[in-house]
């Protein structure tokens, strides 16, 4: 299986880990960890990790972007990106041991000129090619139309590829007119979306009315992230609710970038969505064990799987 992941706000994540945290106060910091960040590099890092051929594109810039590239490059992935001017931001994360609690702090990303829009756009339809599937993930950095997300959708899709957007507010509201097979929106996103709070029976209702009935590509499916609770995938016939077990959470920091990368990873996706649930909240329960955000073992997961509950939502 081949996939290409596409960030366009990529990032040099860096994570504190504290005993403590005092705001206001001077903070010691007890281990300091990075890696290539940004939601498509995590999703590359963990289809690496569970033996996928990954090439990654997006935008990096000034020496950030070749430590992204080359941290990528080190993984067996394969790093394609489109260069803008400027450093690659950096996204701080503060985990507290003592009581779990996790602080990000995320820069907003560089300016992104019309030439270098325009080249990650051809580099994507060109990338696009071969590939089993295509996942854009993350916020538009400045400089980005809102509906850049439609244009690069538009791009992969000759391509015959499934195609996954992982972002939120306007950037998805605007990226569904590219036509995504998948759409992997948080509580939070799905809420924002629809424009209201609902039970779990009306926002199934609301999926295949509003997305899958109007706006996704054909077959499509909404995979919907509740965090410590599990997930939700809703087709246009049948809906799952897959469970996760309890486990002891190091950092929930990119859990919802494995999640995607499980579902897409599964071998069983096409003709058993449920089991292809079950092993995306396996793979995102797995990444909470870990420090450094986006980082799995496949042991882990293969432990995990058997553990998680999967039910089919009412109709």
């Amino acid at each position: 299986m081949r996939y290409l992941t596409v960030t366009p706000n990529a990032a040099i994540d860096t994570t504190y880990i504290l005993d403590t945290f005092q705001p206001g106060g001077a903070n010691r910091v007890s281990q300091k960890l990075e890696a290539p960040g940004g939601k498509g590099n995590n999703v590359a890092r963990v289809l690496a990790l569970l033996g996928c051929d990954v090439t990654a594109t997006g935008f990096v810039a000034g020496r950030a972007g070749e430590y992204i590239e080359d941290g990528l490059r080190a993984l067996g992935i394969e790093p394609r990106f489109a260069r803008a001017p400027g450093e690659s931001r950096r996204c701080l994360t503060l985990v507290e041991r003592d009581t779990g609690t996790i602080t990000e702090a995320l820069e907003p990303g560089v300016k992104i000129p019309p030439d270098a829009a325009e080249e990650l756009i051809a580099q994507v339809r060109a990338l696009a090619e071969g590939m089993d599937a295509v996942a854009l993930c993350g916020s538009l950095p400045p400089g980005l139309p809102p509906n850049y997300y439609a244009q690069l959708l538009d791009a992969a899709r000759p391509a015959g590829s499934v195609l996954a957007l992982d972002t939120g507010g306007d950037a998805l509201r605007r990226g569904l007119a590219g036509r995504p097979t998948v759409i992997k929106p948080n509580r939070d996103e799905l809420r924002e979306l629809m424009g209201r709070e609902v039970g779990m029976g009306e926002t199934a209702a609301f999926v295949r009315r509003e997305l899958l009935g109007a706006t996704m590509g054909e077959g499509g499916v909404v995979l919907v992230s509740l965090g410590a609770e599990g997930a939700l995938l809703i087709a246009r016939d049948q809906g799952y609710r897959a469970e996760a077990p309890p486990v002891s959470v190091v950092n929930t920091v990119g859990c919802g970038d494995a999640l995607l990368a499980g579902y897409l990873s599964a071998p069983t996706r096409h003709d058993d969505p449920a089991a292809a649930l079950a092993r995306a909240v396996a793979t995102g329960t797995a990444a909470a064990l870990h420090e450094t955000a986006g980082v799995v073992r496949r042991e882990d997961v293969e432990s995990i799987l058997p553990l998680v509950e999967c039910s089919p939502l009412e109709a």
